[in-house]
């Protein structure tokens, strides 16, 4: 319990450093993909500070030289933290517009070019779809959980429509991703 406690407010100490350190490297040249490596290395150390252990299926379909549609199954608090540190390569995030709320982890996403998604209303969902299908011109992939929310059960939900629709405005693949952790928090 002791330990939890401990490693939950180092965890929100180090978030914060991390999205200001994010959000202040945004603004220089490739600042997007300089914050999202910050994210990469956030992720990877909380990941190492709660002793998660994890496993990674379907690597090897993550195409190296053209943008895709990343999705992962999302099971776990910890989904987040092992897509950023094990997916290999630079993505944009579709993300609930409720964490772009949140005081300078919010604009650290921003900054890392994370697009914000309103669930709640269908004609402003699809417009950060077809920013997203914008980002996939532009050369870069985009990570989602197609589920559109965390599953409680360790059932699979059904797929939301919007990434089909991201797949088809962008004219990417879809690559599926199987994310496996298990940690002592």
């Amino acid at each position: 319990m002791i330990r939890s406690i401990i490693l939950v407010t180092i965890g929100v100490l180090f978030t914060g450093i991390m999205s200001i350190i994010a959000y202040v490297i945004g603004f220089t040249p490739n600042g997007e993909n300089k914050a999202h490596k910050i994210a990469n290395i956030w992720a990877k150390t909380v990941l190492y500070l709660s002793n998660t252990k994890v496993e990674v299926i379907g690597k090897e379909n993550v195409l190296t030289d053209a943008p895709q549609v990343f999705i992962a199954n999302h099971q776990s608090d910890f989904d987040i933290f092992i897509v950023l540190a094990y997916v290999p390569g630079q993505f944009r995030w579709i993300a609930k517009k409720e964490l772009f709320r949140i005081p300078i982890f919010g604009p650290a996403m921003r900054r890392a070019g994370y697009i914000e998604i309103d669930r709640q209303h269908h004609e402003k969902a699809l417009k950060s779809l077809d920013e997203a299908a914008a980002k996939i011109k532009e050369g870069k992939s985009v990570m989602t959980f197609p589920e559109g929310t965390r599953s409680r059960d360790k059932t699979i939900k059904p797929f939301k429509q919007g990434v089909f629709y991201l797949a088809v405005q962008s004219g990417v693949p879809i690559t599926p991703i199987s994310i496996i952790g298990s940690g002592d928090i």
